[in-house]
């Protein structure tokens, strides 16, 4: 990455991988932008991280990612206040054991773990793109999980009304998720703003006690491979790409599926407006 201060801001960074991501771009002397949902979390964090020794600047920013109205002005303030942003890390995850909906009418696993992201990094792109023609690239890394290799979507119900269950439905998002890396990869392959997924691990998160019941490495080992495709300079252009842990894996047939890639965004596009 080029020039300093390099500017990253990480969602649903108030706890697990996130906060350990965080962590990690503030001791590098990154301008840090950290997300969640909850202020007083947020405030911590903050103080946390602006202890560290090489801790250059702090903020924070607040939403709901389980309300799309939220997400979408959190988009437009980060848009509005920030001129750079090399690093965005769409990290927020969640595992929902019942099905629920959200108060605009959608799954809420699917609309946390995959609408929102695409939501907030569409309203940041003209940032990025500004970003990546001025310093020579920006980065997303947006956080999978292998759990997709098992996963297929159901387009006639994507607020997975059918047969609900809850790591089937986490599965299905990520796979989502995957797909939207790829095809927006492709819209941005002349923009020097590379895409790319990532499967941080088995890592011991809220989220995976709640869908698995089990825990794992350390958050530390879980940012290392986020921390990985944002800053490895010989990853530099790679885009489009899955990858686990640090190495890229071909991942499925179901996520290379161009038409379904882009029958996906199609209705993603519908459901955002």
């Amino acid at each position: 990455m080029t020039n300093t201060p390099t500017f990253a801001l990480v969602t649903g960074a108030t706890d697990g991988i996130g906060k350990a991501t965080a962590r990690q771009f503030a001791a590098a002397g990154f301008y840090v932008v950290i997300h969640g949902r909850d202020e007083t979390r947020l405030r911590a964090t903050a103080e946390d991280l602006r202890r560290l020794p090489n801790a250059f600047q702090i903020d924070w920013v607040q939403a709901d990612f389980a309300e799309l109205a939220q997400v979408k002005s959190l988009g437009a303030y980060l848009a509005n206040n920030y001129d750079r942003l090399d690093v965005l890390i769409n990290n927020v995850g969640a595992i929902e054991p019942e099905r629920r909906l959200t108060v605009d009418g959608h799954e809420r696993s699917f609309a946390v773990n995959y609408l929102a992201p695409v939501a907030l990094t569409q309203a940041l792109l003209p940032t990025l793109r500004a970003t990546a023609a001025a310093n020579g690239e920006a980065r997303v890394v947006n956080v999978a999980a292998n759990g997709h290799l098992k996963a297929a979507l159901d387009f006639d119900d994507l607020t997975f009304a059918r047969n609900y269950n809850g790591v089937t439905a986490y599965q299905r998002a990520k796979l989502a998720v995957v797909l939207w890396t790829k095809h927006l990869a492709r819209q941005l392959a002349e923009s020097s703003i590379s895409v790319n997924a990532v499967h941080p691990g088995v890592i011991t998160t809220k989220t995976l006690f709640t869908g698995f019941g089990i825990t794992g490495a350390t958050p530390d080992e879980g940012a290392a491979p986020l921390m990985h495709l944002a800053t490895t300079a010989e990853l530099r252009g790679v885009t489009g790409r899955y990858f686990d842990l640090l190495r890229e894996r071909k991942g499925v047939a179901a996520a290379n599926d161009e038409d379904a890639q882009t029958r996906l965004m199609s209705e993603t596009d519908r459901v955002l407006g």
